[in-house]
Formats: C-alpha cells, structure tokens, sequence
C-alpha cells in the first residue's frame, strides 16, 4: 500500500497536537531544520509528513498558541497549551462519530437531561448533535442509541459544558417501544 504524503496544515497540525495531548514530548537539537526528521525516524505516525508541511504547522500552532515552545540547553521542547487542549476537543466533537459494533450487544443506551433554560442554546446544541449521530428522540430529553456511545457522550458533555445535567442509562432489549427499533431498521444500523 502506497504512503500518502499529508501537506494539509490543519491536518499535520491536529496530528502533533494529538501526540502531545497524549502526554508526549518532542525535543529536538534545532526547532526547525532537525525536527521532521526527528520525528520521522522515531515515530511511524509522523512519516508520512513531508518536512515543509511539518514546519507550516508548528509555525501554525505556535501562532494560534496551542503550542507553547521552551528551549534548555540544546533542546528545544513543544507542550501543548490549554488552548491546544481546547481545539483539540473542538475538533473530536465537530468529527465525533458513534462505532458500529460487529455484532450488537441488545441493549439499549438512553440519553436523559434536564438542562435549565439559562442553558437554552448548548440544550439545542446537544440536541442537533444527538440527531446528527442518528439517536432517536423518545422526548424532547430522552434519546436512544443502540450502540455504546459514553465516550463520545462524555466529548459533547465536556465541549457543551452539560455534564452535570444529563444521565447516561443502558436498557435491555424489550424496554424500548418497537418504533424505535423500526426507526434504526430503515436506517439499517442493526
């Protein structure tokens, strides 16, 4: 299989930003002209970056702050920033995705909140969000979901800032009304 070169910024630049939220570091001789090659030789997620791409996107992340860059003795180390913690988790909302398991597991996830109307618009928010990942709306605060999504549940929470009004319950098979099993048949997601 042939190695696809990225040259998109924000792409190489999500990469590094994963990497350093992970709680790696990277240290390099000379910020610039050394640290693709850095990178390349000591991890297989970076080889597939060309090294001018490379350095657009520290330059990116250094001037949007989500990197923040100290130098002791030779070396040069990149952390990420909170600001760079907070597009990170921007950025695994806008491309959150619920897993669809081999096979299904017959039960039954199902999102309940009461979000005070001071809240209105992050309420709407979760709501359009919850439809977008195909949950079905038994109310107007209570959504179903076939799938384990608590993770992905727990990413919308936190970027919303609604955690502490919504509850995550997991149901058997039969609790549910047959027209939410007809609802995920037509869109054939078991």
């Amino acid at each position: 299989m042939p190695v696809h070169k990225s040259n998109n910024t924000k792409d190489i630049s999500l990469t590094i930003l994963k990497g350093l939220a992970l709680g790696s570091f990277i240290a390099a001789a000379m910020i610039f002209p050394g640290l693709a090659l850095i990178l390349k030789d000591s991890s297989p997620r970076y080889r597939h970056f060309e090294k001018n791409s490379f350095k657009k996107s520290l330059w990116y992340l250094k001037k949007k702050k989500y990197i923040q860059i100290s130098r002791s003795r030779k070396r040069t180390i990149l952390k990420i920033s909170a600001a760079g913690k907070k597009h990170l988790t921007e950025a695994g909302y806008s491309n959150l995705q619920i897993k669809r398991p081999v096979k299904w597991d017959a039960k039954w996830r199902v999102i309940v909140f009461d979000i005070p109307e001071q809240y209105k618009n992050n309420r709407d928010t979760l709501r359009r969000k919850l439809k977008s990942l195909d949950f079905y709306p038994l109310q107007k605060s209570m959504y179903v979901h076939p799938y384990e999504c608590q993770q992905e549940l727990d990413l919308i929470l936190e970027t919303l800032k609604l955690s502490p009004f919504v509850i995550y319950l997991t149901t058997a098979k039969d609790r549910i009304p047959s027209r939410v099993h007809n609802f995920f048949r037509k869109k054939k997601l078991f």
